[in-house]
Parts: C-alpha cells; sequence; structure tokens
C-alpha cells in the first residue's frame, strides 16, 4: 500500500506542469486533467485509511459489512476520477497525438457516405 502511495504521489508530481500548461491552453480548470486526478489521490487515499481502520483495531467496528460496503464505493468513485483523468489527458493531446480521429484517411466505410 505504502509503495501504491509513493509511485502514485511521484507520477503525480512528474505529470503536474503537463496539468498546468492544459489548464493554461484550455483556461478552465475543470477540463483538464489536474482536478480528476487530485480527486483520485484524495479518495484513494480516504479509502486505504478507512480499509486500515476497518480490518485494524483489537475490536471490530460496530456492522463492519456496511462500512466495507461504504469503502467499496469510495473506492470505485476513486477508479472512476482516474479514469476521468485519463480520458482527458488522452483527448487534450497529453501524449503528442491528435485528439480527432479522420474516418476516411483510415479506409473505414461509414455509415453517412
Amino acid at each position: 500500500m505504502i509503495a501504491m502511495l509513493l509511485s502514485g504521489a511521484l507520477s503525480l508530481v512528474r505529470v503536474w506542469p503537463i496539468y498546468e500548461q492544459e489548464r493554461m491552453a484550455t483556461g478552465n480548470k475543470w477540463l483538464t486533467s489536474a482536478p480528476w486526478a487530485v480527486g483520485h489521490v484524495l479518495l484513494g487515499v480516504v479509502g486505504f485509511a478507512m480499509a486500515l481502520r476497518i480490518t485494524s483495531g483489537k475490536r471490530l467496528l460496530e456492522r463492519p459489512l456496511d462500512w466495507l460496503r461504504v469503502n467499496l464505493v469510495v473506492l470505485l468513485v476513486a477508479v472512476f476520477l482516474a479514469a476521468a483523468a485519463r480520458h482527458l489527458e488522452l483527448h487534450l493531446g497529453h501524449w503528442g497525438k491528435a485528439t480527432t480521429f479522420n474516418f476516411s484517411n483510415a479506409g473505414i466505410q461509414t455509415a453517412m457516405r
């Protein structure tokens, strides 16, 4: 778990300048990857903390299965935020690729023809 947190933090630090370039290019921070990636990190830390609190200790929490269900939802939302951040990275041309695809150049027949 510590390795996951460290690798995620290092990855976020590595790509943060690109996120800033995205923000400056779009003019809207919500249409960039940064807030979604930060939300992913924060919910991941909350999910890990919840999991540790639920499973460790001298006595169980009251209704541990309900807490585990809540923890699962928190972690699933964190996964969604990571997917949203990745989608925005690709859409904004994070890797230097074109953001649109021309079907006519690919030799694919479309229904519109």
